[in-house]
């Protein structure tokens, strides 16, 4: 049996306010823990199915003509845009998050009770995001895109994990040095990282959105920080050796 690592951080920059900075650490035994051929397992993943209208995908696919990324980063957009225009649909999403984490409870007694405030959390946003208006997608930008990567990479190569990058740089100014040539001029970024054992797409997003044991929420106010115009992502990962794990970096910006 092998224990791995749920790690998340989130970091803000808006000129008229202070830097905020949260980080989580959870164990997540439920994904690597092995069983015999004939013990019957209820799910512990999320799935990531879809049901998108033609007008739904054209709306949400701000990423879809990007050629620098990959199709599970061009989904991860489409996933931040999804909640951010459907809320209140989104909500109803969260009752599988809750379905697996019961499941991990019964089977796992050692997290139960953290399975227990997890659920307790998720329904508090179930309730929160049925209230809160829609708001509008998230642009793709080429630079951000490649700020967020360039933050992947470094952290991979380094095996390390936080928002500091390469030379001492803060998102803030890896966003605006990769997008000088763009000429726009931002009035505020924000970056979430997280690393963990995921199923898909969708329960990555999640844990973000619940962000269980982050003081403030960090992470679901920036995917729902209704400022924001610009997103840009990287996934990275298996940078901890023997373990199939997958980190993403999400980075935001507004002119």
């Amino acid at each position: 049996m092998r224990t791995t690592l749920y790690i998340a951080l989130c970091i803000m920059f808006v000129t008229s306010s202070p830097l905020v900075l949260a980080q989580t650490l959870h164990s997540n035994q439920a994904t690597s823990i092995r069983y015999s051929s004939d013990t019957p397992l209820p799910p512990f993943a999320v799935g990531d199915q879809r049901d998108w209208s033609a007008q739904d995908l054209e709306m949400l696919d701000t990423a879809r003509n990007e050629t620098n990324l990959s199709e599970r980063e061009k989904n991860m957009i489409r996933e931040v845009n999804y909640v951010r225009a459907y809320p209140t649909k989104y909500a109803a999403l969260l009752s599988e998050y809750i379905q697996t984490r019961e499941n991990i409870a019964q089977f796992f007694p050692t997290l139960a009770d953290e399975m227990k405030d997890t659920i307790t959390e998720t329904r508090l946003l179930m309730e929160e995001l049925k209230k809160i208006p829609a708001m509008g997608t998230l642009k793709s930008l080429a630079c951000i895109h490649e700020a967020a990567k360039n933050q992947g990479k470094y952290l991979k190569d380094t095996h390390s994990f936080g928002h500091m990058g390469l030379n001492n740089s803060t998102p803030n100014s890896r966003i605006t040095q990769s997008c000088l040539a763009s000429s726009i001029q931002f009035q505020g970024t924000g970056e979430n990282l997280v690393f963990g054992s995921y199923t898909s797409i969708r329960e990555a997003l999640m844990s973000l959105l619940v962000d269980y044991g982050v003081e403030g929420r960090g992470h679901r106010y920036n995917i729902l920080d209704r400022r924001w115009t610009y997103i840009g992502v990287g996934q990275f990962g298996e940078f901890i050796e023997g373990q199939q794990d997958s980190g993403w970096v999400q980075d935001f910006g507004v002119n």
